[in-house]
């Protein structure tokens, strides 16, 4: 009964704001072909085809941005997008955090880090939720914060990828040195981005806590 009353606030939530139940849009076109990348971009990845898996994450980075912008010019944001876009989002950083860890670019404890907000984040939402409360508002801090590591973490993989540093740079020493100067641009890009998202965590639990605090809803 619970959970049946939660996917109804859910939808009256999702419903206020205008989104439409349209499926076929473009933009919901692009989050559907995010969502299917993801998948490929890990089988390449781990099979060791990283100039092909970073293409993949460089398309799919962009097409976070593209989708939001497109619903937004063009009046068509739906419910549909309102869901599936950031759980590509979120698909795509765990994925990419977790084959760039499994490939020693990133330590474990920033895998652990970003894994353990979201899953925490995820749990927060939930309660709020079957609580028939609208969870906080998204914001603009922290999609600063998952814009960073879009950009950080293919970065990082191009700066750091034996088969891309050969691919680009072979035996150059000029090449290799931007390279890693961009590795150290990309490590502080990833540090300040989860800082960021980390702090955006703490407040989206602060404002969970408020609206906990408040009288039981209608």
């Amino acid at each position: 009964m619970a959970v049946r009353h939660g996917l109804e606030h859910i939808k009256r939530a999702i419903s206020a704001d205008g989104a439409t139940n349209e499926l076929v849009t473009i933009p919901n076109c692009i989050t559907l072909l995010r969502l299917l990348l993801v998948p490929f971009f890990a089988m390449l990845s781990f099979q060791g085809h990283d100039l092909a898996a970073l293409i993949i994450v460089i398309i799919c980075s962009l097409s976070d941005f593209l989708d939001g912008f497109l619903a937004r010019k063009f009046n068509q944001v739906t419910k549909f997008g309102r869901i599936a876009d950031p759980l590509a989002d979120r698909l795509l950083i765990f994925t990419v955090l977790l084959l760039l860890m499994l490939k020693s670019i990133i330590p474990l404890w920033f895998f652990v880090a970003v894994l353990a907000r979201d899953l925490f984040l995820f749990l927060i939402y939930t309660f709020l939720v079957l609580n028939k409360r609208e969870p906080p508002a998204v914001r603009f801090v922290g999609k600063v914060g998952a814009a960073g590591l879009m950009f950080g973490l293919p970065l990082i993989y191009l700066c750091k990828s034996p088969e891309l540093g050969a691919l680009i740079c072979s035996d150059n020493s000029s090449c290799l040195q931007v390279l890693d100067m961009s590795s150290n641009i990309a490590n502080v890009v990833l540090v300040i981005s989860l800082v960021v998202y980390l702090f955006v965590g703490l407040l989206y639990l602060r404002d969970s806590i408020k609206l906990m605090k408040r009288d039981d809803p209608a």
